[in-house]
């Protein structure tokens, strides 16, 4: 799937430096009073050896600098569009994956399940020990691959939607419950913050990178605002809340905008919630190593063809 997008990319692309190369050399032409045919041979010439795209060279007037400075923009700004051309690829790639295995056609039966955990877990490195439920988007935008880390034993709920693009950490245990939204990144749409390194091909676009600390729990339907840097560990954010400035660890926030309404005791257990209760961390990891060496045993014993009268 991916090696066919990258394929009709290159290949559109193609046709469009041909089109758009062949307009922009006419501006060039008449603006200059040169040759029509002259400018568009090297316009081509520029893409073939350094991915300079026709509307840089007309923009820039590479046909008036000389040849020095003409190769030296040139290359400096091929390196852009080439990183650009390969966001571009992976977005397709990206978004292909995420219309097929968002789908509820794989909640139909385990193995379609498995299949689609699996999937996630090739594409995004993400431990085995990480529980994934339907619905869950991991997006990046604006032309940048953001960087996304998952630790050990977290959980990422029905419906959950993840902007990496400024870059986000989630370390060990922590939940992102049903319908979860986090951000990475912000637009200064009035450009008051000059200082801000805005993201390449953007408008106005910055990232604003997140770290959500261990045994920490976002309640549903909660949203996570670019510019909150970090989330401490040990914290619950309650359902429906909303975070727009950084969280420290032990306490519990709730509201729009979140606020601390209650501190956690330090050293606290934090317990999991499972289908046979509450328990703790450990007990869990018993449970759960019970459980699959009595499914073991069942499958022996079904292959063997034995009868075993069962306890009420």
């Amino acid at each position: 799937m991916r090696s066919f997008f990258i394929r009709s990319l290159k290949l559109r692309r193609k046709f469009q430096v041909l089109k758009f190369a062949w307009k922009d050399s006419k501006v060039v032409a008449k603006q200059n009073g040169v040759n029509h045919l002259s400018v568009y041979k090297d316009m081509l010439k520029f893409y073939r050896l350094y991915n300079c795209w026709s509307n840089f060279y007309r923009e820039a007037d590479l046909w008036n600098k000389s040849s020095e400075e003409k190769v030296a923009m040139a290359k400096q700004q091929g390196e852009l569009f080439a990183k650009r051309d390969e966001y571009v690829q992976y977005k397709y790639a990206e978004r292909a994956f995420l219309s097929k295995y968002t789908s509820m056609r794989y909640e139909k039966s385990p193995r379609l399940t498995h299949k689609r955990a699996e999937a996630y877990r090739e594409r995004y490195q993400i431990p085995r020990s990480v529980i994934m439920q339907y619905g869950l988007i991991l997006m990046t935008e604006h032309y940048t691959i953001g960087q996304l880390k998952v630790g050990e034993n977290c959980l990422l709920g029905r419906n959950v939607d993840i902007d990496y693009t400024g870059g986000l950490e989630l370390s060990d245990s922590v939940s992102l419950m049903d319908g979860v939204k986090i951000l990475t990144h912000a637009h200064d749409s009035f450009n008051i913050n000059s200082d801000n390194d805005y993201l390449p091909f953007s408008n106005y676009a910055f990232a604003t990178p997140l770290k959500i600390g261990k045994n920490t729990s976002i309640g549903s339907r909660s949203i996570i605002l670019p510019g909150v840097g970090e989330i401490g560990e040990n914290v619950m954010v309650s359902a429906g809340s909303v975070v727009k400035e950084k969280v420290p660890s032990n306490c519990i926030v709730a509201g729009n905008p979140a606020k601390i309404v209650a501190k956690i005791p330090k050293g606290l257990k934090r317990v999991y919630e499972t289908g046979f209760g509450t328990h703790t961390k450990e007990e869990w990891k018993h449970m759960r190593k019970e459980e699959k060496r009595l499914l073991k045993t069942e499958k022996l014993i079904e292959k063997s063809g034995l009868e075993v009268e069962k306890e009420d």
